[in-house]
């Protein structure tokens, strides 16, 4: 593998400090914190808003770290940003739904295009700047982590790529980015590969052997880092999903609490569950998705204008706002247009839905009741979603008592739909829960702990915890906290520097130059007064003109007594001076002594960046 300047474990930090903002203080702070030494690179950071437009990126966020030094590093780290969690503040599931329809459908590369392009526009400023080509590194976790590999399968222009959990490659994606592959696989199995249904209908492990020898030599500098029980992870049980690059030994997110993987579970859901929902979307919405993005794909599934929402969140309980009734009487039509696709869907699922029970039950993750209750549940959701399709179509009558009629039904089937709903919920809180745990172990701040846990580091609100024990108790030592001591303290020491310097200045210059040049202003005019007299005739006082031939002033002799500049003055002056200078030495010392006795827990402890990517030692 390519050795780079960047430990591991800086990388793994620096790609979750990138979701939020990444600076060259973060870089040093955290570089600093890892591996106990000051960051001797400089450092050049571009971002992707830089470099392309908001409606080109599809999405996408990244950042690339340019490092450089006299002792010839030259490295640029491409950092892909990858899905991000989504909350109250913007429940725009951007890069989920990218996740299933440029991932797992594999019909948008959009996404791949954005990282391509700004990966080259940035190597070409650098190569610009510099005079000469980097040595390249790719990082990505999650999506990230996906579009950071294709782009080496498709350019291998990395020396080496690291990711994170990262959403594994599919060759559905494949086929529509790398159009020599695209051609192998027409030749290989006599396919049309722009027919979704013949490369959905192909055998999926044949195509899968096929994809993971094709790439096989173009993902050996790829090096993936997984948490155990990570969702994502367990992605590669699916459809259309293959393995490329190496695995480095994968991180407990959940040490000491006994939480099993998903992917056994993943594995075992019936092909043709998984077959059907990726044909569907690809019939249905690619081009829509493709066009329109998230936006448009949530509106053609659910006849409901992301506009609508938006108002909703931002108005509250107002609802005065016209533009806000407009669009929410549209939806409601869009709803009701949609509503008979949804259930050919609902209807067609329910066939894979036994085989998708007895594998919940079979790896415990439901009883046998449970799973029963649920799959009733799911019927009764079946039965009354047909039910109110067909009243729908039935509506308005012309009799204004089938109306009324017809509003209740509408009304009990609703009921009945969000009662079953609610039994689903309440009997797979388990399942729910062991979800919820692999969607957690998927985010970095799960990766960072858990590989911590295993060198006895721990985070808190993004401090590193190193743990130790002394004479049987144990001691919790914040290295964040220390190391911003250090690097706030040292820059607080060199800025009382500075204005002890400026001080020190200003005293020279304005009491002891100033004295010595008013002195040797007064001493200048005694000698010009006695070298030449004659120029001084006006002292005299005003004469008549026939007395001045008379009284002539040809001899100045200057008495002088200036005092020495008071030595009692200087001597309090200067004691102040080195007597601060002595509490910035004692401050640096002490400064130096924290960072040394953290340097030494580095050297006798093993460090996270032996733990991650396969080089652990012992």
């Amino acid at each position: 593998m390519a050795e780079q300047a960047l430990p591991e474990s800086v990388q793994v930090r620096l790609m979750k400090m990138e979701y939020s903002s990444l600076s060259k203080e973060d870089i040093r702070t955290v570089y600093l914190e890892e591996t106990g030494q000051e960051l001797p690179f400089d450092v050049t950071l571009y971002e992707s808003e830089q470099f392309i437009d908001e409606k080109e990126a599809a999405g996408f966020n990244g950042t690339v770290i340019h490092i450089e030094n006299e002792q010839g590093v030259n490295e640029a780290y491409t950092i892909a940003r990858g899905t991000e969690d989504f909350g109250d503040d913007d429940w725009h599931a951007t890069d989920w739904s990218y996740n299933v329809m440029g991932i797992f459908v594999g019909q948008s590369i959009k996404q791949y295009d954005a990282v391509k392009n700004f990966d080259t526009y940035v190597t070409k400023e650098i190569e610009k700047s510099t005079g000469s080509k980097p040595q390249k590194f790719g990082l990505g976790h999650s999506l990230g982590g996906n579009l950071i590999t294709l782009l080496q399968l498709t350019s291998g222009d990395f020396n080496q790529v690291n990711t994170v959990n990262a959403a594994p490659p599919s060759f559905y994606q494949l086929t529509n980015i790398d159009s020599h592959f695209k051609e192998e696989v027409a030749t290989e199995f006599n396919v049309d590969p722009s027919n979704l249904e013949e490369l959905y209908n192909l055998d999926q492990e044949d195509f899968q052997e096929y994809a993971e020898e094709y790439y096989e030599t173009k993902g050996e500098d790829i090096v993936h880092l997984t948490s155990e029980q990570d969702i994502m992870t367990a992605l590669f049980g699916l459809r259309g999903f293959f393995n490329v690059g190496e695995k480095a030994d994968t991180v407990d997110a959940y040490p000491g609490e006994n939480v099993k993987s998903l992917k056994k579970l993943f594995d075992e859901i019936p092909d043709e569950f998984a077959k059907d929902v990726q044909i569907y979307l690809a019939e249905n919405y690619s081009d829509v998705y493709s066009e329109e993005g998230f936006e448009g794909l949530f509106k053609e599934l659910t006849g409901v204008d992301t506009q609508l929402i938006d108002w909703i969140k931002n108005q509250g309980e107002d609802i005065s706002n016209t533009e806000l009734i407009k669009y929410g009487l549209e939806s409601i039509d869009g709803a009701i247009e949609k509503l008979p696709e949804a259930n050919r869907l609902l209807e067609g699922l329910s066939d894979d839905l036994p085989a998708v029970l007895d594998t919940l039950v079979e790896q415990n993750y439901l009883t046998e009741k449970e799973s029963d209750i649920v799959h009733d549940e799911y019927m009764n959701i079946v039965s009354h979603m047909q039910h109110i399709e067909e009243t729908i179509e039935q509506f308005p009558s012309n009799n204004p008592f089938k109306n009324i009629s017809m509003i209740k039904d509408l009304y009990n089937d609703v009921k009945e739909v969000l009662d079953s709903v609610d039994t689903i919920d309440e009997n797979t809180s388990d399942l729910q829960e062991q979800l919820k745990k692999g969607v957690d172990a998927h985010f970095l701040k799960m990766v960072i702990e858990g590989l911590g846990a295993e060198i006895d580091i721990s985070y808190e609100n993004s401090d590193m915890i190193l743990t130790k024990n002394a004479d049987g108790k144990e001691i919790h030592l914040n290295i964040s906290s220390a190391m911003r001591m250090y690097t706030e303290g040292l820059s607080i020491l060199e800025n009382e520097e500075e204005v002890l310097s400026e001080i020190e200045s200003k005293y020279k210059s304005e009491y002891v130059q100033d004295y010595e040049d008013r002195e040797g202003r007064v001493m200048k005019k005694i000698r010009d007064m006695e070298e030449s007299p004659h120029s001084y005739q006006d002292l005299m006082g005003d004469f008549p003109r026939d007395a001045k031939v008379h009284h002539q002033v040809s001899k100045i002799d200057v008495h002088e007594d200036i005092p020495e500049y008071p030595e009692n003055l200087e001597n309090i002056f200067e004691g102040a001076i080195t007597y601060i200078q002595g509490v910035i030495k004692k401050g640096k010392n002490l400064l130096e002594n924290i960072k040394e006795s953290i340097e030494e827990l580095f050297d006798e402890d093993e460090r996270i960046s032996r733990a991650i990517f396969g080089e652990r030692e012992g």
